[in-house]
């Protein structure tokens, strides 16, 4: 075995993992900068809405018109059935009558 070529070997390997380290970093900063910028539209765009829908009220629709329109209430959660919780499994208790005792 050749030290210099083990050495070499080494800190091809470790710039190879250090960059994949960077790079990674770098991906999730971008994702979670676009997470930012993304619910900052959201907001925005919620705002619209409920100032829109509330002119459109103040104008003489009603929710029924609106809603015949395809037009749900703002901040309203989507219809539809609820997401049932899961429970936990729960572990039976053993049989007071397997014992042997009989």
């Amino acid at each position: 075995m050749n030290i210099q070529d083990l050495e070499a070997r080494a800190t091809q390997r470790l710039d190879a993992e250090r960059t994949a380290k960077v790079e990674s970093i770098t991906a999730l900063a971008g994702a979670a900068e676009r997470v930012v910028t993304v619910r900052t539209e959201l907001a925005d765009a919620e705002k619209n809405h409920t100032a829109a829908y509330s002119k459109a009220l103040r104008l003489g629709w009603t929710d029924a018109d609106l809603k015949e329109f395809g037009i749900e209430q703002p901040g309203k959660k989507p219809s539809g059935r609820p997401r049932s919780q899961r429970k936990p499994a729960t572990k039976t208790a053993p049989d007071a009558h397997q014992g042997g005792d009989e």
